[in-house]
């Protein structure tokens, strides 16, 4: 099986791929701080989905992987997608959890809405709303420190950084729309039925735009999909990274 890199979401960092890397111990898993984010280099400018993909292929080139597997959750599927889309030669397997795609007006204007009252309010606002987002509520009574974590990780973050960053994840994306269909590796699209921001319908049309890929719905998940199923997203990525690539 190739080398899997992976990439997280929004404001987070790289140690909230632990549990999905310990469950893969097979694997050869990597994973980095994205830019902007906790060890991450700094944006100089605006963020780009281009300067994600170029920083991956960076850290690819450091592994020494010409080709390697990849696996993207939430803004970190965003760019996973983008990569598999303008650098296919060096993509062997494709894992989208959690990931945005042609979001509806609606949607669209939801995540805005965030974005402007992060500009008014400053970023730590939209914390506590997000927590009930992404963790069900029995799953968060029985696993605070999860929370914690998060929230540790939400707090301190550079805040002119992150709202880079999330301004892309916000108002980006339209360039992916419609092109999916260029994506011919063997590709696992994930998402939880409660997850209201990366939603079912949205993985399973991920799904259905690229030729050699499968959705998966976990209905009693919400979006941190890596903490909450970890076990069970090791059994489908080890499952997908058997499968012959071109």
């Amino acid at each position: 099986m190739n080398d899997l890199i992976m990439l997280h979401g929004v404001g987070l960092d790289h140690q909230i791929w632990h549990p999905l890397r310990t469950a893969l111990p097979d694997i050869t898993t990597h994973a980095y701080d994205l830019r902007g984010h906790g060890a991450g280099p700094d944006w100089q400018g605006p963020a780009s989905l281009d300067q994600f993909v170029s920083d991956l292929l960076g850290y690819a080139d450091g592994l020494g992987l010409d080709r390697f597997a990849l696996c993207g959750f939430s803004l970190g599927a965003m760019i996973a997608q983008w990569a598999a889309v303008s650098k296919p030669a060096r993509i062997s397997h494709l894992v989208l959890l959690n990931g945005v795609y042609a979001r509806t007006d609606d949607q669209m204007a939801g995540v805005q809405a965030r974005y402007q009252d992060a500009i008014v309010s400053g970023p730590k606002i939209m914390i506590d709303a997000a927590l009930e987002r992404w963790f069900p509520p029995e799953f968060a009574t029985q696993n605070p420190e999860y929370l914690a974590q998060i929230r540790l990780c939400l707090e301190t973050n550079d805040t002119e950084q992150f709202m880079r960053s999330y301004k892309l994840f916000a108002h980006e994306g339209a360039q992916i729309d419609g092109r999916l269909s260029a994506i011919k590796v063997p590709a696992l699209v994930v998402t939880g039925g409660l997850d209201t921001g990366s939603t079912p319908a949205m993985t399973k049309q991920m799904a259905s735009e690229m030729p050699c890929a499968k959705a998966i719905i976990f209905n009693d998940a919400a979006h941190m999909l890596p903490m909450q199923k970890p076990n069970e997203l090791a059994r489908l990525i080890k499952g997908v990274l058997q499968k012959e690539t071109t």
